[in-house]
């Protein structure tokens, strides 16, 4: 058993009786002092001093132990999350209350806020991992560079047409700066989608330009 998981229980002092869960008659002052004098597990499963007064049960140790434990586990997977950047925001919280239950003997509440806080710790490191993977990889990006500029190109030369025609519609030309724009600020699905609508307008404007001119009154 640890010193680091006695002083939670006892707040810290090495009185191991102050949470004895056993059917003692009283509470020695001197149990440190009996303590040293050696200790002995007892057949009926409590643990007696070296005057032979019971000082702690075996199983009330293992508590303390386990305690200990979570708590650790808890602390540690807390603090890889914090490395990692993605600490909930009451994790550190959660992990101080744990500590002030275990030191007031509340065995139960210590535990179940501990678990709670490794469980944070650990969904905020699988986050964190998740996010890192997230991210479209490079040649995802320059495929949507260059798709970008492909079609860009390609509506500029169908709006010459159209311009040549005489059919260029109004916004065509405002609507391939801001793909120009969005592709400059790195919006590449934006700029995809800004010309597209602009070289689908050249073209539509060739259309209707061929349309008219076939248009006329028949004799």
């Amino acid at each position: 058993m640890s010193m680091k998981a006695i002083k939670r229980i006892t707040g810290g002092c090495l009185t191991i009786s102050l949470l004895v869960i056993t059917s003692t008659s009283s509470v020695y002052a001197d149990h440190d002092k009996q303590w040293t004098m050696g200790g002995a597990k007892s057949s009926s499963g409590v643990i007696r001093s070296g005057t032979g007064e019971v000082v702690r049960s075996e199983s009330s140790l293992q508590e303390v132990a386990n305690i200990d434990r979570v708590i650790h586990e808890a602390e540690k997977a807390v603090k890889m999350a914090r490395k990692a950047g993605f600490e909930w925001r009451d994790s550190g919280k959660i992990l101080k209350q744990a500590d002030k239950a275990a030191a007031e003997g509340n065995v139960e509440k210590a535990i179940s806020l501990a678990m709670r806080a490794k469980q944070q710790g650990e969904a905020a490191l699988a986050q964190a991992k998740t996010e890192a993977n997230a991210g479209p990889r490079f040649g995802q990006i320059m495929a949507k560079i260059e798709s970008a500029e492909r079609l860009l190109s390609e509506a500029k030369v169908e709006n010459k047409k159209a311009a040549k025609m005489g059919f260029e519609w109004r916004d065509t030309g405002k609507i391939m700066k801001q793909a120009v724009k969005a592709s400059a600020d790195m919006h590449y699905d934006k700029a995809i989608k800004l010309a597209m609508s602009a070289k689908n307008q050249a073209i539509a404007a060739q259309a209707q330009a061929i349309e008219q001119q076939n248009a006329g009154p028949r004799f």
